[in-house]
């Protein structure tokens, strides 16, 4: 089986035309727009620098989590569970371990 890669993001340091190679465009509410804005301003960033982190982040995070996995989270959940919500508690006494149980 091919191992799977990982997106990996690193926010750049700086807003840099130069660094620009492509152009999106997209359409935002007015209140969309001040929301941005003031975050942008917030991090004193231009909006379009908040943006391109924003979306780079969250597509790498779509990208890195929206792959099938071979791991058995199910099954791991269910053994976590069992394991530390047992109805029984050993204790140790002078004499050794001593099982205690209650109901759940």
């Amino acid at each position: 089986m091919a191992k799977k890669k990982q997106v990996i993001v690193e926010p750049a340091v700086e807003d840099s035309v130069a660094e620009t190679t492509t152009t999106l465009s997209t359409r935002l509410s007015s209140e969309q727009k001040e929301l941005i804005e003031q975050a942008a301003q917030l991090q004193s960033w231009t909006s379009s620098h908040l943006l391109r982190i924003a979306a780079v982040e969250r597509a790498a995070h779509i990208v890195n989590t929206g792959r099938p996995s071979q791991f058995p989270f199910g099954l791991a959940a269910e053994k976590l569970a069992s394991r530390s919500c047992t109805p029984e508690l050993l204790v140790k006494r002078e004499g050794g371990w001593e099982k205690i149980q209650w109901p759940i």
